[in-house]
């Protein structure tokens, strides 16, 4: 199936959208060829069209910066990334909109990703925790 490419104009740039039908595959505001590069490599060599509208995704974000910060929970997405970066992401989504949370306060959920961010001891070898800090190796 070919993928979805469209720019979205918003108060804060131009947001450029891959899509997989409704599910986000990469999504950037600096360069169309830079979010090509940012595609998986089974993307990659994927068919792309470029497109006004991206169904469902173009109006959630239309609602979004209309002011329904909810929206953007339900864009979905399918993001590369080792499975430190995928946990983290889940993690990052169930983050209420609105809700402020810190690093360390995501590092001192790690456990889930298979650290232990509290002793700084990492056991997943893909990220770097310290003192509550967290960032993956990438």
């Amino acid at each position: 199936m070919t993928l979805l490419l469209s720019t979205f104009h918003t108060p804060i740039g131009t947001l450029n959208l891959i899509a997989d039908e409704h599910v986000v595959l990469a999504a950037n505001l600096s360069s169309v060829k830079a979010l090509k590069e940012s595609l998986s490599q089974e993307d990659s060599v994927r068919e792309i069209t470029s497109v006004k509208k991206i169904p469902v995704i173009t109006d959630l974000l239309t609602d979004y910066f209309d002011g329904d910060i909810a929206a953007l929970s339900a864009i979905h997405v399918r993001q590369t990334g080792g499975h430190f970066s995928q946990e983290a992401w889940k993690a990052m989504k169930k983050i209420r909109p609105g809700q402020v949370i810190s690093y360390a306060e995501l590092a001192d959920s790690g456990r889930k990703f298979g650290c232990d961010s509290g002793s700084g001891k990492c056991v997943c070898q893909e990220c770097n925790c310290a003192g509550g800090a967290v960032s993956p190796n990438s």
